[in-house]
């Protein structure tokens, strides 16, 4: 929880302009675009940030960025330079875009995933998006980020907020998953739903990626899985 307190407090730190960074509102009412900060100007690395940091949550603040800062997913998220990269977050006490953006179709935060599992997966939803215009993205979820109660809810907003299927079509699945809670939640979108039913996606759930995941084998039961979604809506 307090990993996820220094991330929203890096956030908060450039919506209050330390970095020089003067947000623009778009015509929406509820959006504000950040602008990218310079690449001289990694918050993380700023003593300004960090001394700010401390004062509200202590010395562990140290530690934490420091473990950021190793975190190569996390990295990636950020850019080599900023957490935004023109990215948007939306004033509406309703929607809040989460700060970190995909990876590819596979987002793996947790990190459960080798980087040739990673490239197996995503080799798979790029041919298949290709060949069908249906949108797949996989995404994995430190168990810091969330609570295990709120874990359907962040998949959902992600979802959303990722913009996963073709504008007009909603023909996006996201697939989400954290280890750490043993969670898994698969959101598809309106114009998946005619054929490919929540009842339908339970069973492969159940039946597919479960059973592997109780054996440890994550990239097993989610390719498993991945491949019986694709049969059902190809």
């Amino acid at each position: 929880m307090t990993r996820l307190l220094i991330i929203l407090f890096f956030c908060t730190a450039l919506f209050d302009n330390s970095y020089g960074q003067k947000p623009r509102r778009k015509k929406s009412k509820e959006t504000v675009v950040i602008k990218t900060v310079d690449s001289r100007e990694n918050p993380l690395k700023d003593t300004t940030f960090l001394n700010q940091g401390a004062k509200v949550y202590g010395d562990s603040v140290l530690k934490i960025v420091d473990s950021l800062l190793k975190d190569t997913a996390f990295q990636r998220s950020i850019g080599d330079t900023s957490i935004f990269s023109y990215g948007e977050f939306t004033s509406s006490p309703y929607k809040v875009q989460f700060p970190i953006k995909a990876l590819g179709w596979t987002s793996d935060y947790e990190h459960i995933f080798t980087s040739d599992q990673i490239a197996e997966l995503d080799s798979i939803i790029s041919k298949f998006e290709k060949e069908t215009t249906n949108e797949i993205a996989i995404v994995t979820i430190d168990r810091l980020w969330t609570t295990k109660e709120n874990f359907d809810s962040l998949i959902l907003t992600i979802a959303n907020d990722w913009g996963v299927g073709k504008k007009g079509g909603n023909n996006g699945i996201v697939i989400g998953i954290s280890k750490g809670h043993r969670k898994i939640r698969i959101n598809n979108g309106y114009g998946i739903e005619t054929r490919l039913t929540d009842a339908e996606t339970q069973k492969i759930i159940d039946n597919i990626i479960l059973p592997e995941f109780k054996k440890g084998n994550y990239f097993e039961g989610i390719k498993s899985g991945l491949l019986a979604l694709m049969d059902k809506i190809r």
